[in-house]
């Protein structure tokens, strides 16, 4: 099974994939339809996730070093304010 956690939310809600309030269980069924039935590989997403997050976007995301910065509304959004 896929995890859905905090930083996975941060990270498709920013990239406009997810609205961030999705059910659990919905969202987890979602992203494990895109990804077909690959535990190994939902490992390693996950882990990629949690690592971009951690390093790149945080709370307050490091924007101007983000390798998604060109698909990402997040940088656009917050200039908006």
């Amino acid at each position: 099974m896929f995890v859905i956690d905090a930083y996975t939310r941060r990270l498709f809600a920013r990239l406009g994939w997810i609205e961030g309030h999705e059910d659990y269980e919905a969202l987890r069924a979602r992203i494990e339809s895109f990804l077909g039935p690959d535990v190994p590989l939902y490992q390693e997403y996950h882990a990629l996730i949690v690592h971009h997050a951690k390093g790149i976007c945080r709370t307050r995301p490091g924007c101007e070093r983000c390798c998604l910065a060109g698909r990402c509304a997040w940088p656009a959004a917050v200039a908006a304010c």
